[in-house]
Formats: structure tokens, sequence, C-alpha cells
């Protein structure tokens, strides 16, 4: 979401200030760097240019238990294209990947979830 406005369902947005790198960003966020920047693609942790409009993954989620392989969702993703992307690891299909993600509400995946794709 770097510079751009595209609308995110209950996504916070947060507009850094002059000065912040990414490590302040995500520690008064709340997230780690890591998520920062995966879920800002284009984000140039080197040098932060400010007034930048950023995602900040702050919402709750399901827990993940007992989860061999993690996909962290993207715009546009669903539960189905989750599914077919990851076939070879849910051999039941969405039942394997309804299963692994207790909880997961399929018309409300946000950007940054992260769901299960294979189980121990």
């Amino acid at each position: 979401m770097v510079g751009r406005t595209t609308r995110q369902r209950k996504l916070k947005g947060y507009t850094n200030l002059p000065g912040e790198s990414c490590l302040t960003i995500a520690n008064t966020q709340g997230v780690s760097v890591d998520l920062l920047k995966r879920i800002n693609p284009g984000l140039n942790c080197a040098s932060v240019q400010p007034n930048l409009q950023l995602c900040v993954n702050r919402f709750s989620q399901w827990a993940l238990v007992n989860c061999r392989q993690t996909y962290i969702v993207w715009d546009g993703d669903t539960c189905a294209s989750i599914v077919a992307r990851f076939a070879a690891l849910l051999p039941y299909g969405m039942d394997d990947f309804l299963y692994y993600n207790p909880g997961v509400n399929c018309a409300y995946l946000l950007r940054g979830m992260l769901t299960c794709v294979s189980g121990v």
C-alpha cells in the first residue's frame, strides 16, 4: 500500500512522520519490521520517506495450532484461491483449509492475515 490509497477493509492505515524509521513505525504500531515490510511492498527501510500511507496489521484473528506451513493473505486472495495455490498441501481442499484455520471468515480475508495451509 506504500504511496497508494487502495481501500483496505478494516485494515488500519498509518501516515509516517518525518524522521521515522521502519523500526520506530513498527514499534509504535505494534507490528514487527518484517511484517511491516511484507504488507507494504516497495517500502524502503534504508530510506523511509515521510508522509507515506502505510498498512499496519491491526486486527485480531484465529489462533493457528499445529501448523507446519503458513501463507500470508494478499490483496485479491480468497479462501478458494489459497486452496488452489496450495492444493498439493491440502488434499481435501476447502475442508482441510477450514480445519486448519478455525474461525476464518472467507468473506472477510484481510491483507496480512496469516493462514495455515499445512498441518503437522
